[in-house]
């Protein structure tokens, strides 16, 4: 893995990797001319389409996509061994979108089931400097509001206070992620857990068994924010961390699990083949719990 130098600076590559927007057929690259009438037709009007060239870095194979909404569908387009992919997600299908950087490596992915009935994660790596050409994916795949009332969202933003003197970053993540139309129920702040133990020389090692995250409720989505494992420590730091948006409506079920260690799970159940997990320290135990009667109480209120 390339240090946070290689990662901030970048290669002349990766700098090259930026996203650009498609304005019409006549820009799509020739590989995927075709496959873009067949799925468009002679539309009157041509839907907001970008390309991204990938990242070039050693945390992931740079790989081109073709990214654009079209009747309720969000289409990924790929070229691979002389073969064009199509993944094609419904978006009342969409169970949850992720969004995350470190520096300027930045990825965006969608996790649901495919137009062919498959659960299926998909992920598109960017060049942070063009995260715009991304944001009105992620504006209409949330359904944000195009008017936001301020002083309601300051008031929102403003139960995030807490965290000024716990950790700053995530607070700003925090209000970042507000939708702007909704009310924040809850959160639960738990930072990175370690455990030290003794091998043979004797001295102590320190295993990392979660990275510090914060979840939040409103009642519109439940929101995962969370540093990554790619990012290297940087005097007790991480730079970066990724989002994930939960409509309500795609949880089946909350659980919370005791473990063995005396750490708590909790897991957001999306479908039998996908769950979202958190750990968190004993000493959460009613913040958790409180966090899942909640949840709960939501999706019962949102059924009827």
């Amino acid at each position: 893995m390339k240090n946070e130098k290689d990662l901030l600076t970048g290669s002349k590559q990766t700098m090259l990797s930026w996203m650009k927007k498609v304005e019409s057929f006549d820009d799509i690259p020739d590989v995927y001319q075709s496959t873009c009438l067949d799925l468009l037709g002679k539309e009157a009007s041509f839907p907001y389409m970008v390309l991204s060239p990938g990242m070039s870095t050693s945390l992931d194979e740079p790989t081109e996509s073709l990214l654009f909404l079209h009747n309720d569908l969000f289409y990924i387009i790929r070229e691979y061994s002389g073969e064009t992919l199509v993944t094609a997600f419904p978006q009342q299908k969409i169970s949850y979108i992720e969004v995350g950087n470190i520096l300027l490596y930045s990825w965006f992915s969608i996790s649901g089931i495919t137009s062919e009935g498959a659960e299926t994660l998909s992920t598109i790596f960017y060049n942070a400097a063009t995260h715009r050409l991304i944001a009105p994916f992620i504006q209409q795949i949330r359904q944000l509001p195009t008017l936001v009332d301020k002083p309601r969202l300051s008031g929102e933003e403003a139960k995030f206070d807490y965290l000024d003197a716990l950790n700053f970053k995530f607070k700003s993540y925090a209000c970042q992620s507000l939708r702007g139309d909704e009310e924040v129920h809850l959160s639960v702040w738990q930072p990175e857990i370690a455990r030290g133990f003794i091998p043979f020389l004797g001295k102590v090692l320190y295993q990392t068994l979660s990275l510090a995250h914060l979840v939040t409720l409103t009642n519109k989505e439940v929101i995962i924010i969370s540093d990554d494992k790619r990012s290297k420590k940087n005097k007790g730091k991480r730079y970066g961390g990724f989002k994930q948006y939960i409509p309500l409506q795609k949880i089946t079920y909350i659980s919370m699990e005791k473990q063995d260690d005396g750490l708590l799970q909790l897991s957001l159940h999306l479908s039998p083949e996908n769950k979202l997990s958190c750990l968190f320290e004993g000493n959460k135990y009613e913040d958790v719990l409180r966090f899942r009667e909640e949840v709960e109480k939501l999706m019962t209120a949102d059924a009827h």
